[in-house]
């Protein structure tokens, strides 16, 4: 695609509806692994100075599509219900998912598909990749704080039964404050990108994928295509569960859970070879999980190693092992995030009062 063929990469200098005026084009990192019919700009608000970041949504490809017309219709889909569930989660107050400031449609003169769908976000500094760069390496506090929020915005989105789908590194997104007599960094996090997400009664063209996101951060039962052991909601549930795990993981030590359970794993049981039963690689899984929890404890302050007991309900590779196990005795949804809430919360607590008593 170059940039002749497409408007919604000439947006820049255009004054949207909204007051919004469209700054530079942002660049894909090399490592993305979103959308391919997005781009992303920075826009600033023309009389109070407000920043944002305006992800305008590229239908050109469409016209180069074999059915064009159910093509542009699935993106239009796909636009509509990730703006509609922007706007509710706004008037829900997730504050833990990220804020949509604004939608409409930009108009670009001289194109054949000329108007450009988009949705202004809140700008944050950076994405969880970015932070762990700039961050203290021993800083596990600073850390568990971003893994809070994380568990935070899952169950913001749970308790309202809507399952994000695509939670990895990339689409939490991070502010950071220095304050306090210790100078120490302060961190923000929020969920983003939704447009992955199920919402109940709201159908999209990801329903019907059984990875709606990045398959580098899907569950097993996912990636071995075995999701019968759950109804379709805990299914998504169990899974969303296990992701939010992978992100604690790496924001604890860089690397995701996956890597550590696919590094440890016999090849002939990954599951790009596996051509068995899930029950029958089950094991192997669990082997490998265990290993990897294992291998995180050096890494952990002791104050925080209950953490690996948070990590092993959100990641265990059997669903039906997987969640709160005393909601599971209790016959309840197993897949509620409340107490892995609480868990984090005190967990982060704890190895603060540590720092401040050492």
């Amino acid at each position: 695609m170059t940039k002749e063929d497409s408007a919604a990469l000439h947006l820049q200098g255009l004054i949207l509806e909204g007051g919004w005026i469209v700054g530079d084009l942002v660049p894909l990192p090399e490592d993305h692994t979103g959308s391919a019919f997005s781009v992303g700009y920075r826009v600033h608000h023309q009389d109070d100075g407000r920043r944002g970041f305006l992800k305008a949504f590229d239908f050109s490809m469409a016209f180069k599509h074999p059915d064009m017309t159910a093509e542009i219709e699935r993106l239009t889909t796909l636009y509509n219900g990730e703006r509609d569930l922007l706007r509710w989660c706004n008037e829900k107050g997730l504050r833990r998912v990220i804020r949509s400031l604004d939608d409409g449609t930009a108009h670009v003169p001289g194109f054949e598909l000329g108007a450009v769908p988009y949705v202004i976000f809140e700008e944050a500094d950076q994405d969880v990749r970015g932070t762990l760069a700039n961050c203290d390496p021993a800083d596990q506090i600073a850390r568990l704080s971003l893994a809070h929020h994380a568990a935070v915005a899952l169950r913001q989105l749970h308790i309202n039964s809507v399952s994000h789908r695509d939670v990895k590194p990339s689409n939490m997104v991070v502010w950071a404050d220095t304050v306090g007599s210790t100078n120490r960094p302060q961190y923000e996090g929020k969920l983003s990108d939704l447009g992955c997400a199920h919402v109940p009664g709201r159908p999209s063209p990801h329903d019907f994928n059984p990875i709606a996101g990045d398959m580098s951060y899907a569950s097993p039962e996912q990636l071995y295509d075995c999701d019968e052991f759950l109804s379709d909601r805990r299914h998504k549930q169990a899974a969303d569960m296990f992701m939010l795990g992978n992100l604690i993981v790496y924001l604890m030590t860089g690397v995701t859970h996956n890597q550590l359970i696919y590094r440890e794993l016999d090849e002939t049981l990954h599951w790009r070879n596996w051509g068995g039963s899930y029950d029958e690689v089950l094991p192997g899984l669990v082997d490998a999980h265990v290993t990897a929890l294992s291998s995180l404890e050096p890494l952990l302050l002791d104050e925080v190693k209950p953490l690996l007991q948070v990590i092993d309900g959100l990641c265990h590779p059997d669903p039906n092992q997987r969640g709160d196990m005393i909601a599971r005795r209790q016959n309840h949804n197993p897949f509620t995030l409340e107490r892995f809430v609480t868990r984090l919360n005190l967990i982060q607590q704890r190895a603060e009062l540590f720092l401040r008593a050492s």
